[in-house]
């Protein structure tokens, strides 16, 4: 009679099993392309995010929409210089090739709206004028040019300017807080300073995250200004995604790994074991892979 082969389920190859269970989220097309997409504005610029958003990732080729075959012939000539930003920023060669499309398969509504906004943008300034004063402000900045073509140019530019500014005092906007530039009525500080303050904000709880990978928002807060419990869990699962890309495990006791679930599990140094490693690490998975897809269904749904 056979005997029945007895199952193994000793964990002696853990330091196998567990890095190949995590690497094959994080090799995985999804991921890799949500990846790029958080970093993407940070990556190539805002000038080209404007215009170019990546759309589908296969087999290292990204596909990028572009607002215009214009855009997309243009970027095909920086093509190799954002390919090395992409794996640069991302920190290991994930990127072989770029296709650059526009139509179909690269049309973005986005990038349409955006189209859009800015015709309506330039029909507001054809209407609007500016008071003999405000063009004597301008006439003389630009008197001291003695560039004749140059002077037109820059007072091209001042006259679009002076009428932008117009168009946001008549509609309250008041000066930043920071740098004195026009901003909305329902806000402190202009976009600039905004995102400024934000990524201060960001870098500020990813730093006592990475001291204290346990701390929660009640006690961060205390710490950083203008905190919010959604900025905290966003800085949490980006250091919880980065850590696991590069996570290499040799048993359930490693160091790395049981840092790794204090961070996302928001648990102290003292209620750290192998049990609880085990009971995490695969909810981990889960959870990261939960939160990619709900970050392209989003992005999917604004599209």
């Amino acid at each position: 009679m056979l005997k029945r082969k007895r199952k193994n389920t000793d964990f002696n190859s853990v330091g196998q099993i567990m890095p190949r269970a995590l690497n094959h989220l994080t090799k995985s097309p999804e991921y890799k392309l949500y990846l790029i997409r958080f970093y993407w504005e940070s990556i190539v610029g805002k000038d080209i995010a404007d215009h170019a958003v990546p759309k589908n990732f296969a087999f290292g080729t990204l596909h990028i929409g572009t607002s215009s075959s214009v855009w997309a012939n243009n970027l095909l000539y920086m093509k190799f210089d954002i390919l090395d930003k992409i794996n640069n920023a991302l920190q290991y060669k994930l990127i072989k090739d770029i296709h650059f499309t526009y139509g179909k398969n690269g049309s973005n509504k986005i990038i349409s709206s955006r189209i859009k906004e800015k015709k309506n943008t330039k029909r507001i300034l054809a209407n609007t004028e500016l008071s003999e004063a405000e063009m004597i402000s301008v006439e003389k900045k630009c008197a001291a040019i003695n560039d004749e073509d140059l002077a037109k140019y820059i007072k091209k530019v001042l006259i679009v300017n002076e009428k932008i500014n117009k168009i946001k005092k008549q509609n309250n906007w008041h000066e930043c807080k920071k740098c004195a530039a026009l901003c909305a009525a329902e806000e402190d500080y202009c976009d600039n300073c905004r995102r400024e303050l934000k990524n201060i904000n960001y870098s500020q709880i990813r730093k006592i995250l990475m001291t204290r990978p346990w701390a929660r928002y009640g006690e961060i807060k205390n710490y950083v200004d203008n905190c919010s419990a959604d900025m905290v869990n966003k800085a949490r699962i980006s250091l919880v995604q980065r850590m696991t890309i590069n996570l290499k495990i040799t048993s359930y006791d490693d160091i790395q790994l049981k840092t790794l679930i204090m961070l996302y599990k928001a648990l102290p140094p003292e209620q750290i074991n192998q049990k609880v490693v085990k009971e995490n690490i695969n909810r981990l998975k889960y959870d990261l892979i939960y939160n990619e897809m709900k970050k392209l269904m989003e992005k999917k749904g604004e599209n």
